[in-house]
């Protein structure tokens, strides 16, 4: 609800107490809808922060010490204090954190928490919260002065310094998922950083040294963009970000779904990272470099559930797609229709084709004996290509040698090991006709046709999987293909 405060706040006081910035808070949830607030954006760093809990939420509510506080929280509540605010939201203080109903409840609202601030204050360069955030400026470091003599007979003295190096992305706080979707729903954003404090608004970004030209991702969650564009370029943003735990891969975003959701509704029902009115192109994910499987619950068809870096192949949106979306679902594990979910499948009619998948063998560079199979090609069984017969695989995970697998070129038997790591190889790799290429939609500037590659689910019928994907010459399908009715789990 636009203007709506969260269901419990810090108290620091009437009028903020500008005068006591070292007093002790409380937990309040006993207070105005719509009073004025600010919120915390920070690192959790190695420890976990102090938080409030079921056996210490009575206590809080009568009294944080400022003694417990570390130094990052005092920081925050001393700048808020000075600004003359009352009201301080921080997600370990303000949320039960062995509490998962509540957990789950609160944080399912994280989109008007952030939006409705008056402020969100990011401590950037604090790693931890026992880091600080109010560290020293460089304006009293001058490196000389200038003076000029105006006309009047006055004299302007003009001081000079160091450009400090600017570089968001190098910041501890940048560096986190959750951060994310704190520092673009903010509409004001203050940055603090080692020696300067950015600025960021909807309508700017500035620093103390007036430099305006930082990356630093604005809040469009009203703006005319295309959101399926927008979604794409936060999602490839954020799926780079480092998380501590894999399930929060969904919840960490939901806030960002949740604005998206509420701009462009035409957008449809949100499956577990994707929209069903642009899951035709939204299926088109690729990874950057395959790691681990991330959370077993989210299906194979949604990048979440990578634990790698994410990035989506450019297409025409000229509705020029070859794949039907019968059906999608997903389980969702709360009320939160944004956060975590359990399973989920989608119903597509299109071409499907058995395909060879061949891997040569890269030497980890650590020459610690464990090669990494990064280089993979793909082949269409018994169709013979007229401009090139093998094409270059992009695999969602990481794999190693590790099990054997046998697949067939020609009348040669090409014996290599590989495992998918979370995953049983022997099962995926044994028998090359459980490799399938599923067509998508044609490439960008109409050249090559993206494909996804499916591993057949044993024991059911029609069910796949997802593995990556691959472009490959339109042609290669024209005549052998066969339209087919299948699950995607």
């Amino acid at each position: 609800m636009p203007g709506s405060s969260p269901s419990r706040l810090l108290d620091l006081g009437p009028g903020g107490n500008k005068d006591c910035t070292n007093a002790d808070v409380r937990l309040s949830t006993v207070h105005s809808t719509g009073v004025p607030y600010v919120c915390a954006s920070h690192c959790w760093g190695g420890s976990k922060p102090l938080s409030t809990t079921r056996s210490n939420f009575s206590d809080h509510q009568n009294r944080i010490s400022w003694s417990s506080l570390p130094k990052t929280f005092r920081d925050i509540i001393s700048f808020t204090r000075r600004l003359g605010y009352r009201y301080l939201w921080i997600d370990s203080l303000c949320i039960v954190q062995d509490d998962k109903e509540d957990w789950e409840k609160e944080s399912a609202t994280m989109c008007e928490v952030y939006h409705n601030a008056v402020l969100v204050i990011a401590a950037a360069a604090a790693a931890s919260p026992d880091t600080g955030c109010l560290f020293r400026s460089l304006d009293h470091a001058w490196r000389g002065q200038v003076s000029h003599h105006l006309p009047t007979g006055e004299t302007l003295n003009i001081y000079l310094r160091k450009v400090p190096f600017h570089n968001f992305v190098l910041w501890p706080l940048s560096k986190r998922a959750w951060a994310f979707q704190e520092q673009v729903l903010g509409q004001r954003v203050v940055f603090l950083g080692e020696v300067e404090a950015w600025w960021m608004c909807r309508v700017d970004n500035v620093c103390q040294c007036g430099y305006n030209e930082l990356y630093i991702p604005r809040n469009k969650t009203t703006s005319s963009e295309d959101p399926r564009k927008l979604w794409k370029e936060w999602v490839s943003t954020y799926s780079g970000l480092e998380l501590t735990m894999y399930s929060d891969k969904l919840p960490a975003l939901s806030g960002l779904a949740k604005a998206i959701s509420s701009t462009a509704p035409h957008l449809g029902n949100y499956l577990a990272g994707l929209w069903q009115g642009d899951l035709h192109y939204g299926l088109g994910w690729s990874v950057v470099n395959p790691a681990g499987v991330g959370d077993p619950r989210v299906p194979s068809w949604s990048w979440a559930k990578t634990n790698s870096h994410v990035y989506f192949q450019p297409q025409t949106h000229d509705g020029d797609t070859r794949v039907k979306i019968l059906e999608a679902q997903c389980v969702l594990k709360s009320v939160d229709p944004f956060g975590e979910v359990t399973s989920g499948f989608i119903l597509v009619l299109s071409a499907l084709v058995p395909v060879n998948l061949f891997a040569r063998s890269c030497a980890n560079a650590n020459g610690d004996g464990n090669d990494r199979l990064e280089d993979f090609l793909i082949r269409a069984l018994d169709i013979k290509l007229p401009r090139k017969k093998y094409h270059r695989a992009h695999m969602d995970y990481w794999w190693t040698n590790s099990s054997q697998w046998v697949v067939e070129r020609g009348d040669e038997n090409l014996e290599n090991a590989v495992e998918v790591i979370g995953r049983s190889t022997r099962e995926i790799l044994r028998n090359v006709s459980t490799f399938y290429a599923l067509l998508l939609f044609r490439g960008f500037h109409n050249r090559d046709y993206l494909y996804l590659i499916l591993k057949a689910v044993p024991g059911r019928i029609a069910t796949y999987e997802r593995i990556g994907c691959v472009f490959m010459d339109s042609i290669c399908f024209e005549d052998d293909s066969c339209e087919a009715v299948l699950k995607i789990i």
